[in-house]
């Protein structure tokens, strides 16, 4: 899954995602199970854009590993 998203976005979308367990709780509050499978979504997700992040960062610098999986 691609998402475009603006710094600022992201910004907001990694607040969320680090509120995981209290999003989750919030959303279903009285099953246990759907709030774990909340909750590991939403970390998922912003683990994913941090790591979008620092693939964004490093090309920056030129150090981006290449496609071939060396450097």
């Amino acid at each position: 899954m691609r998402v475009d998203l603006s710094l600022g976005e992201e910004e907001v979308l990694l607040r969320i995602t680090d509120k995981a367990e209290r999003i989750a709780a919030w959303l279903s509050p009285d099953d246990p199970w759907e709030r774990s499978r909340i909750a590991g979504v939403l970390e998922e997700l912003g683990d994913a854009v941090r790591r979008d992040q620092v693939q964004q960062q490093l090309a920056r610098l030129g150090l981006a590993p290449s496609a071939e999986g060396g450097q």
